[in-house]
């Protein structure tokens, strides 16, 4: 967990280059001061955050330091490098700020104090902060709800691009990969969503979560792509779902994106398949024309809701 204070000044450095020089495994809560061009940072517990100061809890003694000095905070988190995503709890609330984000587990606005009341996880155990009023622009209650595939590590990822010689490549290979990327919100225009771009002969596996309840995502051919596409979608190696995304390069229909909404009924494991189609579509009597160089799709907002 993190969350900035201030923002850059001329001749300062950069708010958030603190998170890159955070120590790879702190030993306890970070605050992060600056020390002219350099940041210094400070090994402590963080008890509580208010209007006007961060008390911390340093040699066993709680010393209040004005929040003006402080450019971040950051919580103890081990085995993990700061600012890097995590795989949320399922009780994980998203708290935005003009200056960062961070996870909680319960948050209360306070009427008579008139600051917020944040109930923060830590490997020793919950405890309390408290923000002013202005200090948060947005609050995600159903961010712990959902899994983002983009961001979890597949367990098994197979590419096998059509000349067998091109897997020799490494940056070939890398090419045909999955990857992560971000695409435009078709339908309002709005900021972008995180999506996988797949080329065909892909297989990805990933292991479903105890609490999983389906898995949700949004297929389509990705720009300039014409050949056609299966997908295939398995839970456990047994299908679940199939279609042919594409038509031929005669036609050049585009297709609205295709919505799925699976259930995953206790599955152990999500494959998704994404292969060259092997036979004419079924709407025409002649051998479909494929490109054994395209055909790559984009599946949006992939992920697992519990």
């Amino acid at each position: 967990h993190w969350i900035a204070f201030k923002e850059s000044q001329q001749g300062s450095p950069d708010t958030y280059k603190w998170l890159e020089e955070i120590p790879e495994n702190p030993a306890a809560d970070i605050i992060a001061i600056k020390r002219d061009a350099t940041w210094q940072f400070i090994e402590c517990a963080i008890t509580q955050i208010t209007p006007e100061n961060v008390v911390v809890l340093l040699d066993g003694e709680s010393i209040p330091v004005k929040r003006s000095k402080i450019s971040g905070i950051c919580w103890l988190r081990p085995g993990e490098k700061p600012g890097k995503g995590m795989e949320p709890n399922a009780r994980d609330i998203l708290l935005h700020s003009p200056q960062g984000q961070f996870r909680c587990r319960k948050i209360i606005w306070n009427g008579d104090l008139h600051h917020w009341e944040i109930t923060v996880a830590s490997n020793k155990g919950n405890f309390i902060i408290h923000l002013p009023a202005d200090a948060l622009s947005s609050i995600d209650y159903t961010f712990g709800r959902h899994i983002d595939l983009t961001r979890r590590p597949p367990a098994n990822s197979k590419t096998d691009p059509y000349f067998g010689g091109l897997a020799d490549d490494a940056t070939l290979l890398e090419y045909f990969a999955p990857r992560s990327i971000t695409t435009p919100d078709g339908e309002t225009q709005g900021p972008s969503i995180p999506a996988l771009l797949i080329h065909p002969r892909t297989e990805i596996t990933w292991t479903i979560p105890a609490d999983s309840r389906r898995f949700q995502a949004s297929f389509s051919t990705a720009k300039n792509s014409v050949s056609p596409t299966v997908v295939m979608i398995q839970i456990d190696n047994s299908e679940v779902f199939q279609t042919v995304l594409g038509n031929s390069e005669e036609t050049r229909t585009s297709d609205q994106p295709l919505s799925v909404d699976i259930a995953l009924d206790g599955g152990k494991q999500l494959k998704i398949i994404v292969d060259f189609l092997k036979k004419p579509l079924d709407t025409t009597e002649e051998k479909t024309f494929v490109s054994l160089l395209s055909g790559p799709i984009q599946v949006k907002n992939p992920r697992i809701e519990r």
